[in-house]
């Protein structure tokens, strides 16, 4: 088989995120030739969308103001490297997305348990976002009033947070579209060292089709 011919097997599962032995008998091999096949290619993909989704260029401070960040939650397996979701109320690993208001997705993280806090993993990238949400209290970074049994919000608040969700939604808008690929909306089956490489994949395949 040609390298097209692994790249469009490849899609076509993180697409449908099919069984192997399906795949398999659409390109006429067997289970074990996809896993090989898979094992060659997956790397070398992820490491091509890399390159497109974070890109060296230098910008101002008024462009960082305006990226938003905000991390999504995939359930998986109990094995490690995940973390049990109070949120989810099931094992997950994590993600954390940095984008523009266009919607073109300028960072990934590293993937990690579900149970990292969404401040501490945005601590760990080192890479400065403008937007979040209260999962994100304590960064420096324009996040909405968050209300309480004793302290409800004003009527300014209200308007202000109303004005800071539509601006967000465009992170909420990235994560639906990352997630029409199966593979990162069903719970994920594979090994966990791949789930990185995936994630990436699919990112820079959002980036290009903005292109």
């Amino acid at each position: 088989m040609s390298f097209e011919e692994f790249l469009a097997m490849y899609l076509l599962y993180l697409r449908t995120y099919t069984p192997y032995i399906f795949i398999g008998t659409i390109f006429r091999i067997d289970d074990g030739s996809v896993t090989r096949y898979f094992q060659k290619v997956r790397p070398v993909v992820a490491s091509k969308m890399k390159k497109i989704v974070i890109r060296q260029i230098p910008i101002s401070q008024k462009e960082i103001l305006d990226l938003i960040a905000d991390a999504t939650e995939q359930e998986t397996e109990k094995r490690k490297g995940t973390g049990y979701s109070g949120k989810k109320k099931r094992q997950t690993v994590k993600t954390q997305i940095i984008v523009n208001p266009k919607g073109r997705i300028k960072h990934v993280s590293l993937s990690v348990p579900g149970n990292m806090h969404d401040k501490k993993l945005y601590d760990t990238t080192n890479i400065q976002a403008g937007i979040g949400d209260l999962g994100y209290l304590g960064a420096k970074m324009r996040l909405p009033f968050k209300s309480s049994k004793y302290h409800k919000l004003t009527l300014k608040q209200k308007k202000y947070n109303l004005a800071h969700s539509r601006i967000r939604i465009v992170v909420e808008h990235v994560f639906a579209h990352l997630k029409k690929f199966r593979i990162l909306a069903s719970r994920f089956r594979n090994k966990l060292a791949y789930y990185n490489d995936i994630f990436m994949t699919v990112a820079g395949l959002y980036n290009l089709k903005l292109a």
